[in-house]
């Protein structure tokens, strides 16, 4: 790639231009001033000698090497997820994005920005203390990538003509060519390590993310991303290496994903193509699809664009990282959802609401069960409302609720266990047709409901109702 900017990086650069601004966003926290590092970093590769199959590793390390130089924390432009990330210097930044994004040790993050290791942990430190984390916090990595997805992107032909008058990075000082020196000549080990250490990050998360220019949670309700393949517009792929218990995320179609007609299709073991609700999907919570036997992607043709399968898999609750603090709880949704979902009438006979608080433990009370009507039906209605991650256990009646899940969660059919992994915690709905025992359902009378609950940060509230409604013909 020496001398000039050839066909291959500029193809490189016309498809992985958003990724390399919204890294350089990270970095900068400007746009014009990513916009300017992008061009410095693409230039760059077109004077190396770099085979341009590494260039989105060069180019994301060379812009971290540039991003060093900055001092002074970015001014402006805040939101309350990008704040924390903004008060920190792109020095700081750049150092976080190589350990918390790219996996690499505090030896080789000195080795790429050309800084003492010292300084390296004392950085990160700083910079941990002031965006109020431990440095093992996984909030790090997910604030950092949340920043790079404020970027905007020219059209790939502008960075490409600004990158030839951008100017030459001078990278490395007088001063640390000595050290760069005696850095290379410790043993080949340390090379093997060095690479053995990129495999391993490209085989994580972020790594997958990065190779597909994807932007996949790294773990989302219980699950791990482990792969992603794409899918051209209108093609029909078979999903590889679908590992058991997992589910299927994919990308939805722009602009508009409400639309049926933008969403992809799915065909498993069932042999009838379903609909990815893409209505269901969003930034913050994914719409997990469970396959059954070998599956299929079709990407639609009004799309006009591929689209992503990202393949997760299930993770034990003490080896996920659950969410500890910044939670947004969802309180919006009314106790007898389900109800109206299925009678749509108001019930011919309301019965008392049993509400139930508490934090870690287990709870007992006791829900009334109105008697019996004429051609009326008993529906029991059930609301979960946490404040916080945690795993929560119900029975009514000695039968734990089935239902009593999220959708598309890991450990949906574990006993009716609900685990609430991650910063969204949403209310959990519950239903169920008729009573625990026929007397009851016929007569009316009482009901036992216990409550389990373990891992929970705060308190959490649970109601549950009988009503009898009109019986549907």
């Amino acid at each position: 790639m020496r001398g000039n900017v050839g066909e291959d990086l500029a193809d490189f650069v016309a498809a992985r231009t958003a990724e390399l601004h919204r890294t350089a966003y990270l970095l900068a926290g400007d746009q014009d001033d990513a916009e300017r590092l992008v061009a410095r970093a693409v230039g760059q590769l077109a004077r190396d000698t770099a085979d341009v199959g590494q260039a989105g590793q060069h180019a994301r390390q060379s812009m971290a090497r540039l991003a060093v130089a900055g001092t002074a924390p970015t001014v402006g432009g805040d939101t309350p997820d990008t704040a924390p990330v903004l008060r920190l210097s792109p020095r700081q930044r750049a150092i976080l994005m190589l350990r918390h994004l790219d996996g690499l040790t505090v030896r080789m993050t000195a080795r790429q920005l050309g800084i003492p290791r010292r300084e390296i942990q004392r950085d990160e430190e700083t910079a941990c203390a002031t965006m109020g984390f431990a440095v093992d916090d996984h909030r790090i990595g997910e604030m950092l990538t949340n920043l790079g997805e404020h970027a905007a992107w020219p059209d790939p032909a502008v960075t490409i003509e600004r990158s030839r008058h951008a100017p030459a990075s001078r990278l490395i000082s007088r001063t640390r060519v000595a050290a760069a020196i005696g850095v290379a000549a410790v043993t080949i080990a340390a090379v093997t390590v060095s690479n053995a250490a990129h495999d391993s990050w490209l085989r994580s998360p972020a790594g997958i993310n990065a190779t597909h220019g994807t932007h996949f949670h790294a773990y989302t309700q219980g699950y791990k991303l482990v792969g992603v393949q794409t899918v051209t517009v209108g093609a029909t792929r078979t999903i590889n290496d679908l590992a058991p218990g997992g589910v299927l995320a994919l990308s939805c179609a722009r602009p508009d994903p409400r639309v049926p007609a933008n969403w992809p299709q799915i065909t498993d073991g069932t042999d009838v193509p379903q609909p990815y609700p893409c209505a269901a999907q969003s930034d913050r919570r994914y719409y997990l699809y469970a396959p059954d036997g070998v599956t299929s992607v079709t990407a639609p043709r009004q799309g006009h664009q591929e689209i992503a399968v990202a393949r997760y898999v299930p993770v034990p609750w003490d080896r996920y990282p659950v969410a500890k603090s910044h939670f947004d709880v969802q309180h919006n949704v009314p106790l007898d959802l389900n109800a109206k979902a299925n009678f749509g009438d108001s019930p011919v006979r309301v019965g008392e609401t049993l509400t139930m608080h508490g934090t870690n433990g287990t709870f007992t009370g006791t829900a009334r069960v109105p008697p019996s009507a004429a051609s009326t039906t008993l529906f029991m209605s059930g609301l979960l409302s946490p404040t916080t991650t945690g795993q929560y256990r119900i029975e009514v009646g000695g039968s734990p609720m089935s239902d009593c899940s999220i959708p598309g969660s890991a450990d949906d059919n574990d006993s009716g266990w609900c685990r609430i992994y991650d910063r969204w915690v949403p209310q959990v709905p519950m239903s169920d047709l008729g009573g625990p025992d026929p007397d009851i359902d016929t007569h009316g009378g009482s009901v036992v409901v216990r409550v389990q609950v373990r891992d929970a940060l705060g308190p959490w509230k649970l109601q549950i109702r009988y009503d009898r409604y009109k019986a549907q013909n």
